[in-house]
């Protein structure tokens, strides 16, 4: 089982509900939109975790094609890729 697709299920899942819920009790419409980028960004957060794990803990052989040197830049695109799945959830949830 791919447990990091099942965190982006219930995390999209959640968000979803707490986003539809909020818009109903603020008597305001929800948007497409913003659920569709709750979704997104929801299954980006699990998987920024496992680039970042990946990055940490895989060999460099199984890095492929990434070299050994490359293993810095993988890590600054999972810390970015998490910034801005988090940051795109709180604006989202804000609106």
């Amino acid at each position: 089982m791919n447990y990091y697709l099942l965190a982006g299920v219930v995390l999209a899942t959640a968000l979803a509900v707490a986003y539809l819920v909020a818009s109903l009790l603020r008597k305001n419409a929800p948007q497409l939109p913003h659920v569709l980028s709750l979704i997104l960004a929801s299954f980006s957060v699990p998987a920024s975790i496992k680039l970042g794990y990946l990055g940490l803990t895989t060999e460099a052989p199984e890095l492929a094609p990434f070299t050994d040197e490359d293993r810095v830049y993988v890590l600054a695109g999972a810390i970015a890729l998490l910034w801005i799945s988090v940051a795109s959830i709180i604006q989202t949830l804000r609106s």
